[in-house]
């Protein structure tokens, strides 16, 4: 239901409507109210009912929902993008036009996917969500944006994760800079670069992983205050690092 509502829609209204289509037979409302089914008949007759100029609007219209609505991965929200990842996987397939919006929004959607299969440790679908999310941000804007940035970001950590350590150290320091001159040295994205290249070099002797942890953690403290959970995590990275420092000390 979430992903069939308006943010503005008046709930009544959209309870009346569902009500005409449960009335129909056409969908089921399930018990916890929240989600519907179509009864796997009805759906070839609706796809059927549905001329081909319709399926490239309906396909657009869903796709942006999707990509507005898809949320960023963390554990908090895994069970909605569980949800949601079947509509993801029928949207993508579907043949829409590759307008400059339905690109961004196919790029964005992807993002997501990419960042949830990543957190929940799928690394082989990430990095190929990924891919192809950067492509598309690269085909809208050759010279590189702050979302295509964001991606490479998200890649980087992928690589890591799959014991390409160098290629993520260098994917990591191109795309700080790529952010610094984008966006500035302060900005919170750019925080979030030198924070994940700290993690990824933290057990390398000398004093670079300390640094980049300790501007991190200025700068999110600075910016979001002293108990924002991104702020409580660069706390903790900082301390992991001086400890390690310390210890290759000896």
């Amino acid at each position: 239901m979430s992903l069939v509502i308006a943010d503005n829609e008046n709930e009544t209204m959209f309870e009346i409507a569902i009500s005409y289509l449960h009335n129909f037979s056409l969908i089921t409302i399930n018990q916890d109210r929240k989600s519907c089914s179509m009864h796997r008949l009805v759906q070839p007759v609706t796809s059927e009912w549905l001329a081909p100029a319709s399926w490239q609007n309906w396909g657009s219209t869903a796709l942006k929902i999707l990509s507005e609505r898809f949320p960023d991965g963390e554990f908090e929200s895994w069970v909605t993008c569980s949800n949601y990842m079947p509509h993801v996987c029928n949207v993508l397939s579907l043949d829409i036009a590759n307008g400059t919006s339905n690109t961004l929004a196919r790029a964005k959607l992807l993002s997501h996917t990419s960042l949830y299969l990543t957190l929940s440790s799928k690394y082989a679908g990430a990095k190929a969500d990924a891919q192809e999310s950067l492509d598309l941000y690269l085909t809208v804007s050759p010279h590189g944006c702050k979302d295509s940035l964001r991606v490479q970001d998200q890649m980087a950590l992928i690589l890591y994760r799959l014991g390409h350590e160098l290629s993520a150290e260098d994917l990591y320091r191109g795309t700080l800079l790529g952010l610094e001159n984008l966006l500035g040295l302060q900005h919170l994205d750019t925080i979030r670069t030198v924070s994940n290249l700290a993690y990824i070099i933290w057990n390398r002797r000398g004093n670079e992983p300390v640094d980049l942890a300790r501007r991190a953690l200025h700068e999110r403290e600075r910016q979001l205050g002293l108990d924002h959970p991104h702020t409580c995590k660069a706390r903790i990275s900082l301390l992991s690092h001086s400890m390690a420092y310390a210890f290759s000390m000896k």
